[in-house]
């Protein structure tokens, strides 16, 4: 089965490659995308070296095959990359300035009169 091409000249990479872009939810495009990459990874590797660069019928590798059907799901699990990074960026912000603002705080506070500490 590894190295068996049907009549169109796809590979098995080539069906790997061609499967797997099924319509998600977009809280699981970046899930989607992970496992379609790690899937045609592992079809990749588990075959022959001569199949990475076999061409079929319309003149395309198994990688151009993968790239073309999974250019919408590549535009949304970036989209939704982006998003999570500004979110995750918005947090550090805030947990950053709490950070600060406790490092130079002096304990037990200072009195009014005199300005000195009252630890």
């Amino acid at each position: 089965m590894l190295s068996d091409i049907d009549y169109e000249g796809n590979s098995i990479i080539h069906l790997a490659a061609s499967l797997g872009s099924l319509p998600s939810t977009p809280s699981g495009v970046l899930l989607q995308m992970i496992w379609d990459v790690l899937w045609f990874k592992h079809v990749k590797y588990d075959s022959y070296l001569y199949l990475w660069q076999l061409q079929n019928s319309s003149g395309k590798t198994a990688l151009q095959v993968f790239e073309e059907k999974h250019e919408t799901l590549c535009k949304d699990a970036e989209k939704t990359t982006k998003q999570l990074a500004n979110c995750v960026l918005i947090v550090s912000v805030l947990i950053a300035t709490i950070n600060f603002a406790a490092v130079f705080t002096v304990p037990g506070g200072f009195e009014q009169k005199s300005g000195n500490s009252t630890c």
